[in-house]
């Protein structure tokens, strides 16, 4: 079980992280570097970031 605190902080985390990824993305079409689709395919997951992130109640 994880601790009030430590679920607040990985939800700030992941909505901090998600508010960045889209930040960059308006910054890069701003400068016309490419489509929203390339864009997209810079941050593709792995799977190891979201299992980080993921809750673990153990």
């Amino acid at each position: 079980m994880t601790c009030q605190g430590c679920e607040a902080r990985r939800e700030w985390m992941i909505k901090h992280a998600r508010q960045a990824k889209e930040r960059m993305q308006r910054v890069l079409m701003s400068l016309g570097i490419g489509t929203k689709q390339s864009v997209d395919s810079i941050d593709q997951p792995d799977g190891a970031d979201q299992q980080r992130a993921e809750r673990t109640d153990q």
